[in-house]
């Protein structure tokens, strides 16, 4: 004949086991909790979708026009720049066109080859006012060259830039 199972240990003095309807709330309100009327959570979503929205663009028009990692050969022709620089690998900012700003007004290769050393700061600079005469007054113009590292890198870009 098989044993019947064993019983299982008695529960402690101290625990009550109520069934779940008897011990479970059903809603807030059976719970004791307060909740704001619908109309006021409704304004506090609109409230917190609007911050978030606000951040969101805030961080975005940082990150365009603040976010210092663009070269002027990386900057849209007409737009401004800050610092004003005259190495073409220099980061620099996007910003309004206002006095002590640049703005970008061409781009030219240098039709130095692979092969060819860095001419030198100056002599590239004379072929970029060669290249930029007529667009800027001689007194505002700022010609941005590559450094001797980023030449032997490849680079033959030459920026013309406006100071404002």
């Amino acid at each position: 004949m098989a044993e019947p199972p064993p019983e299982p240990p008695p529960e402690p003095a101290s625990a009550t086991w109520l069934p779940l309807d008897e011990h479970t709330p059903r809603t807030a309100a059976e719970a004791g909790i307060e909740l704001a009327p619908k109309s006021r959570r409704r304004w506090v979503l609109v409230g917190a979708s609007a911050v978030a929205v606000l951040v969101a663009a805030a961080v975005f028009v940082a990150w365009r026009s603040g976010s210092g990692t663009d070269s002027v050969l990386e900057v849209d022709l007409g737009e401004c720049v800050s610092p004003v620089v005259t190495d073409v690998d220099a980061p620099v900012d996007v910003v309004d066109c206002e006095p002590g700003s640049a703005r970008v007004v061409q781009r030219e290769r240098h039709p130095g080859t692979a092969v060819d050393l860095h001419p030198g700061d100056g002599a590239l600079e004379l072929y970029g006012q060669g290249v930029c005469q007529g667009r800027v007054e001689a007194s505002a113009l700022v010609v941005a060259v590559p450094s001797p590292t980023s030449w032997s890198a490849g680079e033959r870009s030459i920026a013309c830039l406006e100071r404002l």
